[in-house]
């Protein structure tokens, strides 16, 4: 078996074509482009007038795909009898790149941008590491999550199908008790407490924890689209703790919202999952850090809550 070698060192020249002439059919064709090696065989079947093989190549530089065409035929120097039988063992081989190449789509770009491309709500509880004070636990049919992806990049790592992804987003914690009389404070000796407002009575009193966050994750995609998945961590810093209250008091109606520190913990680490089918798309969102700072409670009384959310992605992951 002889090799006929062929060296692609750029597959910007264009419109050029290659002849080699082969022995015999045992004869293999060898392209060595970027350090991949691909192979094929000059052989055909009997029936076979010709047979053809084609090599995609990506130019990163052009930013162009180019089609690498190998045709294999009977040469055209060779015997024949009157039969149409060939009585020759020369083969001629043809190499053809240009006339194949085509603009990469906005699929093959190796990054891409993208301005606000989901939008995720969800219903938003805690689970804490232990039940030493639970008036603090949000209600699920009270609290909600949701997330602004503002901006996100996918890097592609492999053919379309596996990427990294980063970006910004805003998550924002809506959080709301089974009691709304009940309210928030820092004692004198600076713990967080709980306590009913027999005062006022409220019909909205939301406590809010909001973050700037830098997700990285990696994601796949299948072939055809249909199913993707990303998981990885998220990044939250610049944490702030809003109390809205709205209701009626002894001077009339008040609406009011003060920002106040409620010792929330300023960053936080998230570990995140989503799975998208078709056109729904869903995310799981645990916060491994604690929602609070260590010093909101006294030695032994941190119930050490961790925020967790699952919910919908509108437009995609």
């Amino acid at each position: 078996m002889k090799p006929i070698n062929l060296i692609i060192g750029l597959l910007s020249l264009a419109y050029a074509c290659i002849n080699v002439q082969a022995q015999n059919s045992n004869d293999t064709i060898k392209i060595f482009y970027k350090g991949k090696v691909y192979v094929t065989t000059t052989k055909r079947e009997a029936e076979e007038e010709e047979r053809s093989r084609t090599w995609k190549f990506r130019d990163t530089i052009k930013k162009e795909m180019v089609l690498i065409k190998v045709l294999i035929k009977d040469d055209d120097g060779a015997n024949w009898d009157t039969q149409g039988t060939s009585v020759g063992h020369d083969t001629s081989i043809k190499l053809q790149w240009g006339n194949f190449k085509r603009k990469l789509s906005s699929e093959d770009k190796l990054i891409k941008t993208y301005i606000i491309p989901t939008i995720e709500f969800g219903f938003l509880s805690t689970i804490n590491e232990n039940s030493i004070d639970d008036n603090l636990d949000p209600t699920i049919g009270r609290s909600w999550f949701s997330n602004v992806n503002w901006i996100r990049q996918t890097l592609n790592l492999s053919h379309n199908q596996f990427f990294l992804s980063y970006g910004l987003n805003q998550n924002s914690n809506s959080i709301g008790y089974n009691n709304k009389q009940q309210i928030q404070y820092l004692d004198n000796n600076g713990y967080l407490k709980t306590s009913i407002d027999t005062i006022n009575r409220y019909k909205r009193n939301r406590f809010s924890a909001t973050y700037l966050t830098i997700p990285i994750l990696l994601e796949y995609h299948s072939r055809s689209g249909k199913f993707k998945i990303a998981a990885g961590a998220e990044f939250g810093f610049n944490g702030k703790s809003v109390i809205y209250q709205k209701g009626i008091r002894s001077e009339g109606k008040f609406t009011q919202s003060n920002e106040y520190d409620m010792k929330l913990n300023p960053t936080q680490i998230n570990a995140l999952l989503k799975v998208q089918v078709e056109h729904i798309a869903i995310y799981a969102r645990y916060t491994v850090t604690d929602m609070y700072k260590t010093s909101a409670y006294a030695l032994n009384t941190n119930p050490h809550h961790h925020l967790f959310s699952v919910g919908i992605c509108l437009f995609g992951i």
